[in-house]
């Protein structure tokens, strides 16, 4: 294959530099059919149980996921010019498209007698003009349906829940078209008047601006340090340039490939381009090395072709192996990196590769000066206490993992923003003046419909233990309306606020609130199509999947408690859904990765021995980055998971490229010290290279405001950095005490 790659490259230099710039531009192409998304539910794949769950839910009940828009005026909100000007941003919040359903103050209806007559109005009536507001203050002060929900304390501040209209996989789409919307034609209206956006449609948004702008803000930066850094390894503007230049040209084919896959750009498959920028890095850095050692491109190629071919194929597997995940969006990261990295290893070599051949640049022959003493200094160690540097690597592995099996898993999805983000301030602005708000739904099931009296009143003793509970800020349910009715029909005897006994008497009820509210507000929100199970929506205060996984067994233990049948859904048990796949993805991923890879070396090179030492990255690196996890205070959560996927794909690289080198050097008859000496002196250069490249380029991550960005920095450097000292360090340790220094005598065969 050597032979014949390079003869390609002779003989048609030209041909390949111009097919490679054609599939360039068509892949490409497909950047004009990207798509964003960052719902929930694009995590999951078509079919899986929780997803089900939650579409029966929506298919049942409708939207649960809400925009929160909270209004703070200077004085307080029964002032009649406030009032007016609430009136109005209902009135424009209808003008917005896809917006099906508003719970406001202004909307809020009360039940009243007059003579024999049942009214249903508004609390608020559309023409409020008044000198005296006590009576509204004390409407707004006293009814336990507003606390927590419509109505601050200080009464200063209210809240409009507007519900978006229900369009299967452009939710995303609908959810930024509403709050854009608002941004543009709403607060600009009411300067005098902060308003505030949280809630679950707020949060998706917020994901795309956060990522998006950290992105536009952080890549170029990355790419300039890039720039500075190989300017000064390479002392060559030319190759720099084409560096770049080849760097763009793969994320730019890779972000085209999964347009024209149609895989839609969201919080995972974001990590692509870095993942592919980094290893395209990695087989520049290798090849041009190469290049500069001989003065000869061919020769850079030739000495570096099966070593980045094999870094390509396992990195490739371990992406891979992401294909069994459950969560949709890492088996796509899975395929879209693979390919991705392919392409960095074929434009690497059939691009740059012809171009140099082409036109060679005249570089400064390569010294023959000693080498680093850095290396010496790690050759001696290594030769002098193998055993006991491996027994170091053993212990410090030990105590890694027991802190690995302290650290709880647990995402808490709003941490992921800035203190300084809109969304940041508005979810706190909420939680200081409103209370909880973050939402969940929960089925109870009646035994026979919703108008059983028996179920009712189980259901209404449920809530009201419900919202004893500290993290429950609010509970909305159709028990309310149809106490206050039944009250109202009672003469507004205070005693008769509770559910009737008679089916028949709730049954009349049920009637009048449906045909008194308006359609936007019809009690039909609040139970199923069939009438047979009551929706109950909560807002609490739990954030982290740790509290919702509490909570959620807590609250369902209390429905059982109270004799019924039901079960929380909604978004939150999305949440834990991803957690335990996130999880599961990883491990599973891990040991597919781990097998294929050491069967694969131990094939290639026809030795155990080399298969299982390709492996160690993948057991020893992984522990060391989570231990530094838990001493930092950093619980698992979706995005740091993802992070260590990631670059224990890259960390394996290295890996690969050592052991590659060093049994080329033991081919050729050389003892296992020699060997060692050659591969430390000629590629430990290299790899500390790539690797302060890589360290140093994603350490600006941390510089973005959104939380996963930190993740991923924090991680490249602990791991990418431990992966440089395992290949250093460790693996020679391995090597001269398994085959000793003498001249190495063949390896086992598989």
């Amino acid at each position: 294959m050597q032979k014949f790659v390079l003869s390609l490259i002779k003989d048609r230099s030209t041909l390949l530099i111009s097919s490679i710039f054609v599939l360039a531009a068509f892949l490409s192409l497909g950047i004009t059919k990207l798509e964003l998304e960052y719902s929930i539910k694009s995590w999951f794949r078509s079919g899986d149980q929780y997803l089900l769950r939650y579409e029966d839910f929506r298919e049942h009940y409708g939207p649960d996921s809400n925009l929160i828009m909270m209004v703070k005026f200077k004085d307080k909100v029964s002032n009649p010019k406030n009032i007016k000007t609430l009136q109005n941003i209902e009135k424009d919040l209808w003008k917005i498209k896809n917006i099906v359903r508003i719970e406001s103050l202004v909307n809020f209806n009360r039940t009243s007698a007059q003579e024999d007559e049942i009214l249903i109005n508004p609390l608020v009536p559309e023409s409020y003009q008044t000198n005296d507001v006590s009576p509204l203050e004390y409407e707004l002060k006293n009814n336990p349906e507003l606390k927590n929900y419509l109505i601050s304390k200080d009464l200063k501040s209210t809240v409009f829940y507007a519900y978006p209209r229900s369009k299967v996989g452009i939710e995303g789409k609908v959810a930024k078209g509403i709050v854009r919307s608002i941004q543009k034609t709403i607060i600009p209206n009411y300067p005098e008047v902060e308003i505030y956006m949280t809630g679950g449609v707020r949060m998706g948004e917020a994901f795309e601006t956060a990522t998006l702008g950290d992105f536009a803000f952080l890549i170029p930066l990355a790419f300039l340090l890039m720039a500075f850094t190989l300017w000064i390894f390479l002392r060559n503007t030319v190759l720099v340039i084409l560096s770049l230049g080849l760097v763009a040209i793969t994320v730019l084919s890779t972000l085209g490939v999964q347009g024209w896959l149609g895989v839609k750009l969201g919080l995972v498959t974001a990590m692509c381009p870095l993942t592919v920028m980094a290893i395209c890095v990695m087989d520049l850095v290798h090849v041009l090395s190469g290049y500069k050692k001989h003065n000869n491109i061919l020769l850079g190629i030739e000495s570096n072709l099966k070593p980045t071919l094999l870094t390509t194929l396992t990195t490739m597997i371990g992406f891979l192996s992401f294909l069994t995940a459950e969560l949709y969006p890492i088996a796509n990261l899975g395929i879209i990196s693979s390919i991705g990295i392919a392409l960095a290893w074929v434009y690497t070599i059939f691009l740059v590769g012809p171009m140099l051949y082409l036109i060679p640049l005249k570089l400064k022959t390569a010294k023959t000066a000693k080498a680093p003493q850095i290396f010496d200094f790690i050759f001696e160690l290594t030769q002098k206490a193998p055993k006991t540097i491996i027994v170091f690597f053993i212990i410090i592995t030990a105590v890694s993992l027991r802190l690995t099996f302290l650290n709880p898993i647990d995402s808490n999805v709003q941490n992921y923003f800035s203190s300084e983000t809109e969304f940041a301030k508005a979810t706190q602005a909420f939680k200081d003046n409103i209370g909880a708000s973050n939402a969940a739904e929960i089925v109870l099931k009646s035994p026979t419909d919703i108008k059983d009296p028996i179920f009712l009143k189980k259901a209404d003793q449920f809530i009201h233990a419900l919202e004893k509970r500290s993290d429950i800020g609010k509970a909305v349910s159709l028990i309310h309306p149809l106490k206050e009715v039944h009250k109202v029909m009672r003469s507004g005897d205070e005693k008769e606020y509770k559910i009737a006994d008679s089916k028949d008497i709730i049954a009349q009820e049920l009637f009048f609130l449906d045909i008194s509210l308006a359609p936007e507000k019809s009690i039909r929100n609040f139970h199923s199509i069939d009438s047979k199970n009551l929706r109950v929506s909560i807002f609490w205060h739990n954030e982290s999947s740790a509290q919702i996984k509490n909570a959620t067994q807590e609250v369902e233990q209390l429905i059982t408690d109270h004799g019924l049948e039901g079960y929380v859904t909604g978004v939150a048990p999305l949440v834990l859904g991803i957690d335990e796949y996130i999880v599961e993805s990883f491990i599973e991923s891990m040991l597919i990765a781990t097998t294929i890879i050491a069967i694969f070396m131990m094939i290639v090179f026809k030795s155990v021995f080399i298969g299982l030492l390709s492996i160690l990255p993948n057991i020893i690196v992984p522990s060391f980055g989570a231990a530094i996890l838990y001493l930092m205070d950093k619980p698992f959560d979706t995005s740091s998971v993802l992070v260590f996927s990631i670059c224990l794909g890259i960390a394996i690289d290295d890996t690969i490229y050592f052991i590659t080198r060093a049994q080329e050097q033991l081919d050729q008859n050389l003892s296992v010290d020699q060997a060692i000496k050659i591969v430390l002196l000629d590629a430990g250069k290299t790899l500390s290279l790539t690797t302060f490249i890589l360290v140093s380029v994603f350490s600006l991550f941390y510089l973005g405001s959104f939380t996963p960005n930190h993740n991923f920095a924090i991680a490249t450097v602990t791991v990418l950095s431990f992966a440089l000292i395992l290949d250093l360090v460790f693996l020679p340790c391995i090597m001269t005490v398994f085959f000793g220094r003498g001249r190495m005598i063949k390896p086992t065969k598989a």
